[in-house]
């Protein structure tokens, strides 16, 4: 039997999904429900335990959000409503989307400063569980990415401007 600690309301269909993964393959779960936050790595490493027992598969993917967006670039992702995975945000920065607002007009990580400079979104992490076809069944937001992903922009980063441009 596997033990997982979980915070407050957030975790409901999470919950839920296991409950449903764990009877399908008869395996015994046990939840606690606790009013403390829990570690994402700690809960990241619960998960792989259960999805050995129980068959069950998730990635770690991260979501574009903030406030209404101005900028195309941002526009873009906003309404494509996607996850993604690092890997794919990464390539979308070698590609030079949106270099217009890189440094003189150069490729930039489209990770760490999304938008550009002034930008004032962030990338959400989330655990989504699949079903055996590949399909998502359940995609729980654990917050902000760890980083300057999950920051927007603001004065306690110079609001992602170049060091040049401070």
């Amino acid at each position: 039997m596997c033990k997982i600690l979980l915070s407050g309301d957030k975790f409901p269909k999470f919950v839920e999904e296991y409950l449903k993964l764990a009877e399908k393959y008869g395996r015994e779960l046990e939840v606690e429900t606790v009013n403390m936050s829990v570690d994402v790595d700690d809960l990241i490493k619960s998960l792989e335990e259960v999805s050995e027992e129980v068959d069950m598969n998730y990635e770690v993917l991260y979501k574009y959000e903030g406030e209404v967006p101005q900028r195309s670039f941002c526009q873009r992702m906003m309404s494509l409503n996607k996850f993604y995975t690092k890997e794919e945000i990464n390539v979308m920065s070698f590609r030079g989307e949106n270099r217009q607002f890189g440094h003189k007009g150069q490729n930039y990580s489209i990770w760490e400063f999304k938008g550009g400079p002034f930008c004032s979104h962030y990338f959400s992490e989330y655990l989504v569980v699949f079903d055996e076809n590949g399909k998502a069944t359940s995609a729980v937001n654990t917050g902000a990415a760890k980083g300057k992903a999950g920051q927007p922009a603001s004065a306690s980063n110079n609001y992602w401007r170049h060091p040049s441009r401070s």
